[in-house]
């Protein structure tokens, strides 16, 4: 063979040890991806993958497949399609987006209702006198309680003997505070949740979260409702609030 034909094969066809490295990572990423494909998916699987003989076959039935993911098992972030993560390269981990954002990152008046009320309780932001009537109960309240810190502990059995939405405001402090156990609650922005891997385990789990996630979610916003639908519905909360504050140091 001459050189000249010998350096042009090489160049084609041989990878460099990044490129290898690259390319056995997608290939391993793939597999579990199509592992995932079959077991949650097994109609549009076989439909699918029996095609597949290039490459662009491979990354069109991953594409598929993550679409699907997001579809009906958990939300996949629109940023992973647009940055097309799956096209021949590592797939990465799986992304999982915080269902609320980061609060403390936002203004006041950007806030969540809810959130507002919850955050000037414990005393984490300080408004200024608003004219919005919650609030204004809300800083009241803070005023009298400014020395005092709530028992979370006792927060949650005062909840679980309410009815109604009330029921759920633990759910809701825990959420501000990126504490409930579920990754779609405490993940934040400046600090993502990192690490969860392509595998049926890890995406059954998901799915298991999210559907937990969604409906604690349903809960909050219901609280968020009903707390100014009437009047009277801040004074309730307030008042189980007050029965959840830890005694005053002596």
């Amino acid at each position: 063979m001459h050189a000249t034909q010998a350096v042009h094969y090489l160049t084609q066809y041989f990878a460099s040890p990044e490129q290898a490295v690259r390319g056995l990572s997608y290939l391993d990423d793939s597999a579990e991806l199509l592992k995932i494909y079959r077991r949650f998916f097994p109609d549009e699987f076989a439909r699918n993958t029996a095609p597949i003989r290039e490459t662009k076959d491979l990354v069109a039935t991953l594409e598929e497949c993550l679409r699907l993911i997001s579809e009906r098992l958990f939300e996949i972030p629109y940023w992973y399609f647009d940055e097309s993560a799956y096209e021949e390269g590592p797939l990465g981990y799986i992304p999982i987006d915080p269902m609320f954002g980061d609060w403390w990152n936002m203004d006041f008046e950007d806030l969540r209702p809810l959130w507002q009320v919850l955050l000037t309780l414990v005393g984490d932001v300080t408004p200024d006198r608003s004219e919005d009537e919650v609030i204004k109960q809300v800083l009241d309240a803070r005023q009298r309680w400014w020395n005092q810190r709530i028992d979370h502990d006792k927060v949650v059995r005062l909840c679980r003997r309410q009815r109604g939405p009330l029921r759920h405001l633990h759910t809701a402090l825990n959420a501000v505070y990126l504490d409930t156990g579920n990754p779609w609650f405490d993940t934040s922005y400046e600090n993502p949740i990192q690490g969860i891997e392509w595998s049926v385990r890890n995406v059954s789990y998901l799915k298991k979260s999210w559907l937990e996630a969604q409906q604690a979610c349903d809960h909050i916003l219901g609280l968020e409702k009903w707390l100014y639908e009437e009047t009277a519905n801040i004074h309730r909360l307030l008042d189980l609030w007050s029965r959840g504050l830890a005694p005053q140091p002596t």
